[in-house]
C-alpha cells in the first residue's frame, strides 16, 4: 500500500520541482513553496482516503490496485501547476461500476457474457491469494493431483469471470468519496499555505522595493 507523503517531503517535492521551473513572470513576485507542499499533501490524503474506502469495502485482492496510485510529480501547464494521480485504467471501473448483461448498474456495461482468458486468468491468481492459508502439516503432492487442483481452480475462476459478466461490478464510489473527502479541506488548508507565501515574499524591509 502506498506511504502517506509527510510535511517534510512534500515541502521537499515543491522546492524541487520550483527550482526546476527556472524564472517564470507569474512566479517572480511570490514564494509559492508552501502551497504547492499543502497541493502535494492533499493529492497525498486523498490516496490514503481512497485505499481506506478500499480495505473498508473488502475490495482488495493482489494489492494492485492500491498499489498504483501514485502522485505524479506536479507540471507547469500554460499559467498552471497541474499535479495528477496516477492508478490502473480499471480503477474507473471499480468506482462507478459496470452494467453486466443479464444484471446490475454502473456507468460502464459489459457487452459479453464470456470472460477473456486474460480475465479468469487474473480471478484464478485473486482466488489462490484469497484462499492461501497455512499448514504446519505438509505432505507430498503427486503430478496428477496437483493437475486435477489446477483445472479445479481455473474452473471456479471461470464460474467467478462469468457471473460478474453477466451480473456486473457494483459501484464503490472509493474515488469519489476520497475527492470529496480532500475537497472538504482543500480550501483551508491552501489557504494557509497561500498566507505563509504572501508573508515569506514580503520584502523584510522597505529598501527592497524598487
Amino acid at each position: 500500500m502506498p506511504q502517506s507523503i509527510s510535511k517534510a517531503q512534500a515541502e521537499l517535492l515543491s522546492s524541487g520541482f520550483l527550482d526546476t521551473l527556472g524564472s517564470k513572470p507569474e512566479f517572480n513576485d511570490l514564494d509559492i513553496t508552501e502551497s504547492l507542499a499543502a497541493l502535494i499533501l492533499l493529492a497525498g490524503e486523498l490516496i490514503e482516503e481512497a485505499n481506506s474506502n478500499l480495505q473498508e469495502g473488502g475490495h482488495i485482492g493482489q494489492g494492485k490496485l492500491s498499489d498504483s496510485l501514485k502522485v505524479l510529480n506536479p507540471e507547469y501547464v500554460g499559467k498552471q501547476i497541474q499535479l495528477d494521480i496516477e492508478a490502473l485504467f480499471y480503477y474507473q471501473f471499480i468506482n462507478k461500476g459496470v452494467r453486466g448483461t443479464q444484471s446490475g448498474g454502473g456507468l460502464y456495461s459489459f457487452k459479453s457474457s464470456f470472460p477473456s482468458r486474460k480475465m479468469v486468468s487474473e480471478i484464478a491468481k485473486w482466488l489462490k491469494t484469497a484462499n492461501k492459508t497455512t499448514s504446519n502439516v505438509s505432505r507430498p503432492v503427486g503430478n496428477l493431483e496437483t493437475k486435477r487442483k489446477s483445472i479445479s481452480q481455473l474452473n471456479k475462476a471461470y464460474a467467478v469471470a462469468r457471473s460478474i459478466k453477466m451480473h456486473g461490478i457494483k459501484a464503490t464510489n472509493f474515488f469519489d468519496k476520497a475527492v470529496k473527502v480532500a475537497q472538504s479541506h482543500a480550501k483551508e488548508e491552501l489557504g494557509k499555505a497561500l498566507k505563509i507565501d504572501i508573508i515569506n515574499s514580503l520584502p523584510t524591509n522597505l529598501n527592497d522595493y524598487k
